[in-house]
């Protein structure tokens, strides 16, 4: 009896040592957690912004090829897109992201470099269609990326990510409230608005020098392996 009770625990241990090694120190790669892989797993990634550690939303395995990361939550201040008009390239908002924002990321977090369509200057006004393409590390999502309803004043920025089917994912929290957020589409009719999630969680637009919560998003490869923190949160490994 006494040697059956000794093999017991020699196996729990066993099993034990087995289960904190793939729990705590288990590596991953990022697009493991995408929604269009598991709809119903947890999506969550986290990185170092600065000295803090952020939940980044891990949305589809295919954004042009690549992995496309939200961040979960607003940046903890709001921001204006333009100082009147609504176009994205060069913005405020496109000069932030891309200049200011980035930096507070390590250095090695492989960001690629995404191909992402915005609409066309000419098109402001006018209820144009027409869009454009241009290459940016950081960005914020389309209004097609995010609705699945056709409107007339909005120009096709990209195809709809399945992670928005469910409307609550649209929802984002600020200290524990509900936030706004914008987005990079224009609404066509006017030359001064800009596409935002209102904090309601319904569609409108809102002046481009209005000021709304922010969620970067970009793209990394999909490969990029993880590691569980002791803390029990999934973090992205820097590449040398």
């Amino acid at each position: 009896m006494k040697k059956i009770m000794i093999l017991i625990s020699v196996i729990f241990l066993m099993c034990t040592g087995i289960w904190f090694r793939f729990h705590t120190k288990e590596c991953r790669v990022v697009s493991d957690l995408a929604y269009d892989k598991n709809k119903k797993g947890d999506h969550l990634v986290y990185i170092r912004e600065g000295h803090e550690l952020v939940p980044f939303l891990v949305l589809t395995s295919d954004y042009n090829g690549e992995t496309l990361l939200l961040r979960k939550e607003v940046l903890k201040m709001n921001m204006q897109i333009n100082s009147y008009e609504a176009y994205y390239e060069n913005s405020f908002m496109d000069d932030y992201l891309n200049h200011e924002y980035i930096r507070q990321l390590p250095d090695g977090m492989p960001v690629l470099e995404s191909e992402i369509k915005i609409t066309d200057e000419k098109s402001l006004g006018v209820s144009g269609t027409g869009t454009k393409s241009i290459k940016r590390k950081i960005f914020l999502l389309a209004y097609s990326e995010v609705m699945e309803d056709q409107n007339i004043n909005v120009a096709s920025e990209g195809a709809f990510l399945r992670f928005f089917e469910k409307e609550k994912q649209r929802i984002v929290l600020k200290e524990n409230q509900k936030s706004s957020w914008w987005l990079r589409t224009p609404n066509t009719y006017y030359t001064s608005c800009v596409y935002v999630i209102g904090a309601n969680n319904k569609i409108g637009f809102s002046n481009a020098y209005d000021k709304n919560g922010v969620r970067p998003a970009f793209c990394v490869p999909g490969d990029c392996k993880m590691e569980t923190d002791q803390d029990g949160h999934r973090v992205l490994q820097q590449r040398q």
